[in-house]
Protein backbone atom coordinates (compact mmCIF):
# COMPACT_ATOMS: atom_id res chain seq x y z
CA UNK A 1 0.00 0.00 0.00
CA UNK A 2 1.15 3.48 -0.71
CA UNK A 3 2.42 5.73 2.15
CA UNK A 4 0.04 8.99 2.77
CA UNK A 5 1.83 12.31 1.78
CA UNK A 6 1.84 14.02 5.42
CA UNK A 7 2.78 17.75 6.00
CA UNK A 8 6.32 17.03 6.77
CA UNK A 9 6.75 15.53 3.32
CA UNK A 10 5.30 18.64 1.57
CA UNK A 11 7.33 20.83 4.28
CA UNK A 12 10.66 18.88 2.92
CA UNK A 13 9.64 19.68 -0.87
CA UNK A 14 8.94 23.00 -0.26
CA UNK A 15 11.67 24.19 1.71
CA UNK A 16 9.39 25.49 4.40
CA UNK A 17 8.31 24.76 8.15
CA UNK A 18 5.59 22.25 9.12
CA UNK A 19 4.00 24.86 10.58
CA UNK A 20 3.65 27.24 7.15
CA UNK A 21 2.45 24.21 5.15
CA UNK A 22 -0.12 23.72 8.43
CA UNK A 23 -1.14 27.46 7.95
CA UNK A 24 -2.04 27.11 4.33
CA UNK A 25 -3.41 23.73 3.68
CA UNK A 26 -5.14 24.09 7.24
CA UNK A 27 -5.82 26.99 8.63
CA UNK A 28 -3.41 26.03 11.62
CA UNK A 29 -0.92 28.46 13.35
CA UNK A 30 -3.88 31.40 14.19
CA UNK A 31 -2.28 35.12 14.07
CA UNK A 32 1.54 33.71 14.93
CA UNK A 33 2.10 32.02 11.72
CA UNK A 34 2.70 34.36 8.56
CA UNK A 35 3.18 33.26 5.12
CA UNK A 36 3.20 35.10 2.09
CA UNK A 37 1.12 34.89 -0.77
CA UNK A 38 3.83 33.66 -3.17
CA UNK A 39 5.29 30.76 -0.83
CA UNK A 40 1.45 29.77 0.15
CA UNK A 41 0.64 29.47 -3.66
CA UNK A 42 4.28 27.27 -4.11
CA UNK A 43 3.17 25.24 -1.35
CA UNK A 44 -0.61 24.47 -2.45
CA UNK A 45 1.60 23.66 -5.74
CA UNK A 46 3.54 21.12 -4.10
CA UNK A 47 0.64 19.71 -2.20
CA UNK A 48 -1.69 19.36 -5.03
CA UNK A 49 1.54 17.30 -7.09
CA UNK A 50 2.25 15.21 -4.19
CA UNK A 51 -1.66 14.37 -4.05
CA UNK A 52 -1.25 15.37 -0.49
CA UNK A 53 -4.75 15.02 1.13
CA UNK A 54 -6.00 15.92 4.81
CA UNK A 55 -6.87 13.95 7.37
CA UNK A 56 -10.44 15.59 7.98
CA UNK A 57 -11.92 13.23 10.21
CA UNK A 58 -8.93 14.16 12.63
CA UNK A 59 -9.32 17.51 12.27
CA UNK A 60 -13.17 17.17 12.97
CA UNK A 61 -12.63 15.08 15.78
CA UNK A 62 -10.77 18.00 17.46
CA UNK A 63 -13.21 20.19 16.65
CA UNK A 64 -10.91 22.29 13.60
CA UNK A 65 -12.23 22.88 10.34
CA UNK A 66 -11.77 20.89 7.09
CA UNK A 67 -10.78 23.75 4.76
CA UNK A 68 -13.04 21.82 2.56
CA UNK A 69 -16.30 23.63 0.73
CA UNK A 70 -19.08 21.80 -1.25
CA UNK A 71 -20.28 22.98 -4.33
CA UNK A 72 -23.97 22.14 -5.65
CA UNK A 73 -24.44 22.31 -9.21
CA UNK A 74 -27.06 21.46 -12.15
CA UNK A 75 -26.26 18.80 -14.55
CA UNK A 76 -26.98 20.83 -17.46
CA UNK A 77 -23.74 20.99 -20.04
CA UNK A 78 -23.84 24.71 -19.61
CA UNK A 79 -20.82 27.26 -20.60
CA UNK A 80 -21.48 29.40 -17.18
CA UNK A 81 -21.14 26.21 -15.13
CA UNK A 82 -17.85 25.80 -16.39
CA UNK A 83 -16.69 29.07 -16.02
CA UNK A 84 -18.22 29.31 -11.82
CA UNK A 85 -17.05 25.80 -11.38
CA UNK A 86 -13.25 26.72 -12.58
CA UNK A 87 -13.27 29.81 -10.83
CA UNK A 88 -14.87 28.84 -7.24
CA UNK A 89 -12.01 26.18 -7.18
CA UNK A 90 -9.41 27.93 -8.70
CA UNK A 91 -10.25 31.26 -5.77
CA UNK A 92 -10.97 28.83 -2.81
CA UNK A 93 -7.69 26.76 -3.55
CA UNK A 94 -5.71 30.05 -3.51
CA UNK A 95 -7.44 30.77 -0.15
CA UNK A 96 -6.10 27.59 1.08
CA UNK A 97 -9.57 25.27 1.05
CA UNK A 98 -10.32 22.43 -0.99
CA UNK A 99 -13.66 21.77 -2.77
CA UNK A 100 -15.97 18.68 -3.56
CA UNK A 101 -18.05 19.09 -6.76
CA UNK A 102 -21.52 17.17 -6.82
CA UNK A 103 -24.05 17.32 -9.45
CA UNK A 104 -28.03 16.40 -9.31
CA UNK A 105 -31.43 17.08 -10.89
CA UNK A 106 -33.87 19.03 -9.00
CA UNK A 107 -35.49 16.54 -7.30
CA UNK A 108 -35.55 17.21 -3.02
CA UNK A 109 -34.87 13.43 -2.56
CA UNK A 110 -31.45 13.71 -5.06
CA UNK A 111 -30.72 16.83 -3.61
CA UNK A 112 -30.86 16.08 0.07
CA UNK A 113 -28.78 12.94 -0.39
CA UNK A 114 -26.35 15.31 -2.23
CA UNK A 115 -26.44 17.71 1.28
CA UNK A 116 -25.82 14.43 3.41
CA UNK A 117 -22.50 13.53 1.30
CA UNK A 118 -21.22 17.13 2.07
CA UNK A 119 -22.13 16.38 5.63
CA UNK A 120 -20.43 12.90 6.03
CA UNK A 121 -17.34 14.23 4.15
CA UNK A 122 -17.21 17.39 6.76
CA UNK A 123 -17.08 20.05 4.52
CA UNK A 124 -17.40 23.63 6.26
CA UNK A 125 -19.60 25.18 3.91
CA UNK A 126 -21.55 25.24 0.42
CA UNK A 127 -22.17 27.30 -2.77
CA UNK A 128 -24.77 26.61 -4.43
CA UNK A 129 -25.08 27.00 -7.92
CA UNK A 130 -28.79 24.72 -8.25
CA UNK A 131 -31.81 26.42 -7.84
CA UNK A 132 -32.81 27.91 -10.93
CA UNK A 133 -35.14 25.87 -12.23
CA UNK A 134 -38.72 26.71 -13.63
CA UNK A 135 -40.91 25.73 -10.46
CA UNK A 136 -38.00 24.84 -8.37
CA UNK A 137 -37.09 28.29 -7.58
CA UNK A 138 -37.72 28.01 -3.91
CA UNK A 139 -37.86 24.49 -3.41
CA UNK A 140 -34.58 23.22 -3.68
CA UNK A 141 -33.28 26.60 -1.60
CA UNK A 142 -35.55 25.57 1.56
CA UNK A 143 -34.17 22.10 0.88
CA UNK A 144 -30.41 23.18 1.51
CA UNK A 145 -31.48 25.52 4.18
CA UNK A 146 -32.66 22.80 6.37
CA UNK A 147 -29.38 21.25 6.20
CA UNK A 148 -26.46 20.94 9.10
CA UNK A 149 -24.37 22.82 6.53
CA UNK A 150 -24.39 26.29 8.72
CA UNK A 151 -22.67 28.62 6.02
CA UNK A 152 -24.06 28.69 2.64
CA UNK A 153 -24.04 31.31 0.11
CA UNK A 154 -26.04 31.16 -3.18
CA UNK A 155 -24.54 32.34 -7.02
CA UNK A 156 -27.79 35.21 -8.06
CA UNK A 157 -30.55 35.41 -5.60
CA UNK A 158 -33.24 32.54 -4.24
CA UNK A 159 -36.43 33.01 -4.13
CA UNK A 160 -36.40 33.11 -0.43
CA UNK A 161 -35.44 35.49 2.11
CA UNK A 162 -32.48 35.71 5.03
CA UNK A 163 -29.73 33.99 2.72
CA UNK A 164 -26.22 35.14 1.41
CA UNK A 165 -26.00 35.47 -2.36
CA UNK A 166 -23.76 37.07 -4.88
CA UNK A 167 -25.63 37.59 -8.31
CA UNK A 168 -25.70 39.63 -11.85
CA UNK A 169 -28.35 42.51 -12.00
CA UNK A 170 -30.07 40.93 -14.88
CA UNK A 171 -32.12 43.46 -15.30
CA UNK A 172 -28.98 46.19 -15.62
CA UNK A 173 -27.94 44.24 -18.28
CA UNK A 174 -31.13 45.22 -20.66
CA UNK A 175 -31.33 48.56 -19.53
CA UNK A 176 -27.35 48.97 -20.61
CA UNK A 177 -27.99 47.55 -23.63
CA UNK A 178 -31.44 49.31 -24.95
CA UNK A 179 -29.59 52.33 -23.50
CA UNK A 180 -26.91 51.87 -25.97
CA UNK A 181 -29.55 51.51 -28.60
CA UNK A 182 -31.33 54.25 -27.86
CA UNK A 183 -28.28 56.30 -28.28
CA UNK A 184 -27.20 54.83 -31.99
CA UNK A 185 -30.82 56.62 -32.93
CA UNK A 186 -33.35 53.14 -32.31
CA UNK A 187 -36.38 53.33 -31.42
CA UNK A 188 -38.52 50.22 -31.83
CA UNK A 189 -37.03 47.87 -30.01
CA UNK A 190 -37.32 43.88 -30.00
CA UNK A 191 -36.93 41.99 -27.24
CA UNK A 192 -36.74 37.85 -27.54
CA UNK A 193 -36.00 35.14 -25.45
CA UNK A 194 -36.78 31.30 -25.67
CA UNK A 195 -39.05 31.42 -22.17
CA UNK A 196 -39.89 33.14 -18.87
CA UNK A 197 -39.38 30.00 -16.65
CA UNK A 198 -35.81 30.59 -16.28
CA UNK A 199 -34.45 32.87 -14.05
CA UNK A 200 -32.84 35.28 -16.02
CA UNK A 201 -35.37 35.92 -18.88
CA UNK A 202 -38.01 37.10 -16.81
CA UNK A 203 -35.34 39.77 -15.23
CA UNK A 204 -34.40 40.71 -18.34
CA UNK A 205 -37.26 41.42 -19.75
CA UNK A 206 -38.34 43.80 -16.56
CA UNK A 207 -35.46 45.54 -17.41
CA UNK A 208 -36.01 45.86 -21.06
CA UNK A 209 -39.23 47.59 -20.08
CA UNK A 210 -37.75 49.62 -17.66
CA UNK A 211 -35.03 51.01 -19.90
CA UNK A 212 -38.10 51.82 -22.81
CA UNK A 213 -39.92 54.09 -20.38
CA UNK A 214 -37.12 55.61 -18.88
CA UNK A 215 -36.07 56.65 -22.70
CA UNK A 216 -39.86 57.83 -23.58
CA UNK A 217 -39.94 54.57 -25.65
CA UNK A 218 -43.32 53.06 -25.71
CA UNK A 219 -43.25 49.58 -24.23
CA UNK A 220 -45.37 47.45 -27.37
CA UNK A 221 -46.25 43.71 -26.75
CA UNK A 222 -45.49 42.67 -30.77
CA UNK A 223 -42.20 43.40 -29.83
CA UNK A 224 -41.63 40.64 -27.70
CA UNK A 225 -41.13 37.20 -28.52
CA UNK A 226 -41.70 34.45 -25.64
CA UNK A 227 -40.74 31.15 -27.48
CA UNK A 228 -43.06 28.67 -25.24
CA UNK A 229 -45.75 31.66 -26.30
CA UNK A 230 -45.23 32.35 -30.15
CA UNK A 231 -43.56 29.09 -31.44
CA UNK A 232 -45.99 26.77 -32.28
CA UNK A 233 -43.61 23.94 -30.99
CA UNK A 234 -41.61 23.87 -28.08
CA UNK A 235 -38.06 25.64 -28.53
CA UNK A 236 -34.68 24.33 -27.24
CA UNK A 237 -34.19 27.17 -25.09
CA UNK A 238 -30.21 26.62 -25.34
CA UNK A 239 -30.54 26.39 -29.20
CA UNK A 240 -32.07 28.66 -31.88
CA UNK A 241 -33.09 26.79 -35.16
CA UNK A 242 -33.08 28.84 -38.38
CA UNK A 243 -36.59 27.95 -39.23
CA UNK A 244 -37.19 29.72 -36.12
CA UNK A 245 -34.94 32.89 -36.31
CA UNK A 246 -36.73 32.87 -39.79
CA UNK A 247 -40.39 33.75 -38.26
CA UNK A 248 -38.61 35.72 -35.48
CA UNK A 249 -37.38 38.01 -37.81
CA UNK A 250 -40.88 37.80 -40.14
CA UNK A 251 -42.75 38.75 -36.93
CA UNK A 252 -40.51 41.23 -35.27
CA UNK A 253 -38.91 43.09 -37.92
CA UNK A 254 -40.64 42.69 -41.03
CA UNK A 255 -44.42 43.11 -39.72
CA UNK A 256 -43.71 45.04 -36.76
CA UNK A 257 -40.88 47.23 -38.27
CA UNK A 258 -38.13 46.53 -35.17
CA UNK A 259 -34.96 48.39 -35.75
CA UNK A 260 -33.19 46.57 -33.40
CA UNK A 261 -33.26 43.36 -31.77
CA UNK A 262 -32.09 41.83 -27.95
CA UNK A 263 -31.56 38.42 -27.18
CA UNK A 264 -29.25 36.06 -24.97
CA UNK A 265 -26.07 35.26 -27.27
CA UNK A 266 -26.95 32.13 -29.08
CA UNK A 267 -30.25 33.38 -30.13
CA UNK A 268 -28.71 36.72 -31.39
CA UNK A 269 -25.91 35.37 -33.52
CA UNK A 270 -28.21 33.32 -35.45
CA UNK A 271 -30.70 35.93 -35.56
CA UNK A 272 -27.78 37.68 -36.93
CA UNK A 273 -27.02 35.51 -39.36
CA UNK A 274 -30.37 35.41 -40.78
CA UNK A 275 -30.75 38.90 -40.80
CA UNK A 276 -27.61 39.33 -43.19
CA UNK A 277 -28.37 36.36 -45.47
CA UNK A 278 -31.91 37.55 -45.93
CA UNK A 279 -30.15 40.88 -47.15
CA UNK A 280 -30.65 43.48 -44.16
CA UNK A 281 -27.57 45.71 -43.39
CA UNK A 282 -26.59 45.25 -39.65
CA UNK A 283 -26.16 47.77 -38.40
CA UNK A 284 -26.95 50.06 -40.61
CA UNK A 285 -31.07 49.10 -41.35
CA UNK A 286 -31.03 46.72 -37.86
CA UNK A 287 -28.98 46.09 -34.95
CA UNK A 288 -28.99 43.31 -33.10
CA UNK A 289 -27.37 42.91 -29.08
CA UNK A 290 -26.44 39.64 -27.20
CA UNK A 291 -26.19 38.97 -23.88
CA UNK A 292 -23.95 36.66 -21.76
CA UNK A 293 -20.30 37.72 -24.09
CA UNK A 294 -20.09 34.05 -24.98
CA UNK A 295 -17.53 33.36 -27.53
CA UNK A 296 -19.87 32.93 -30.46
CA UNK A 297 -20.36 36.72 -30.71
CA UNK A 298 -16.82 37.25 -31.49
CA UNK A 299 -17.19 35.02 -34.47
CA UNK A 300 -20.24 36.24 -36.51
CA UNK A 301 -19.98 38.66 -38.63
CA UNK A 302 -20.52 41.81 -38.06
CA UNK A 303 -19.45 40.97 -34.72
CA UNK A 304 -22.31 41.06 -31.70
CA UNK A 305 -22.65 43.58 -29.13
CA UNK A 306 -23.58 41.77 -25.84
CA UNK A 307 -22.94 42.07 -22.26
CA UNK A 308 -20.58 40.26 -20.09
CA UNK A 309 -22.26 38.33 -17.16
CA UNK A 310 -18.97 38.59 -15.32
CA UNK A 311 -19.45 35.12 -14.12
CA UNK A 312 -15.59 34.58 -12.84
CA UNK A 313 -16.34 37.53 -10.31
CA UNK A 314 -19.71 36.19 -8.85
CA UNK A 315 -18.05 33.09 -8.47
CA UNK A 316 -14.75 34.70 -6.51
CA UNK A 317 -16.96 36.68 -4.62
CA UNK A 318 -19.20 34.00 -3.65
CA UNK A 319 -16.08 32.55 -2.23
CA UNK A 320 -15.07 35.02 -0.01
CA UNK A 321 -18.21 35.77 1.36
CA UNK A 322 -18.56 32.04 2.12
CA UNK A 323 -15.19 31.91 3.35
CA UNK A 324 -15.65 34.85 5.83
CA UNK A 325 -18.80 33.29 7.26
CA UNK A 326 -17.14 30.10 8.20
CA UNK A 327 -14.21 32.02 9.18
CA UNK A 328 -16.56 34.47 11.51
CA UNK A 329 -14.87 37.43 9.75
CA UNK A 330 -18.05 38.71 7.82
CA UNK A 331 -19.89 41.47 9.31
CA UNK A 332 -23.33 40.90 10.86
CA UNK A 333 -24.25 44.42 9.78
CA UNK A 334 -23.12 44.16 5.96
CA UNK A 335 -25.91 43.18 3.69
CA UNK A 336 -26.66 39.56 3.24
CA UNK A 337 -26.24 39.85 -0.68
CA UNK A 338 -24.76 41.36 -3.30
CA UNK A 339 -25.13 42.29 -7.32
CA UNK A 340 -22.12 42.54 -9.40
CA UNK A 341 -22.45 45.05 -12.10
CA UNK A 342 -22.81 43.54 -16.09
CA UNK A 343 -20.46 45.15 -18.49
CA UNK A 344 -21.34 45.95 -21.80
CA UNK A 345 -19.01 44.83 -24.56
CA UNK A 346 -19.34 47.18 -28.09
CA UNK A 347 -18.61 45.62 -30.78
CA UNK A 348 -19.93 46.18 -34.98
CA UNK A 349 -23.35 44.82 -35.08
CA UNK A 350 -25.32 47.56 -32.67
Amino acid sequence: MRQSVRMVDVANRAGVSIAAVGCVLQGTGGNTVRVGRETALRIQKIADEMNYSPNLAARQLVGKRSRTIGILIDPLPKLANSIRLAEITRHARELGYHTIILHEEPRPKLIKECLDEFVGRGVDGLVCVHHYYPHHHDLIPKVIQNSSISSIVYIDRPDIDGVYYVGLDFEEVTKKIVGHLVKRGRKRIGFVTGTLEWYSAPRLLRGYQEALRENGLEVEADLVWVGTERSRTNPDLHHITAETAERIIDELVVNCGADAIISEDNWSARLLNCLVDRGYKVPDEISVAGAGNLEVGEYTKPSLTTVDFRYGIIARSAVDMLIENIENRYDEHSPRGRFVSPELIIRDSA
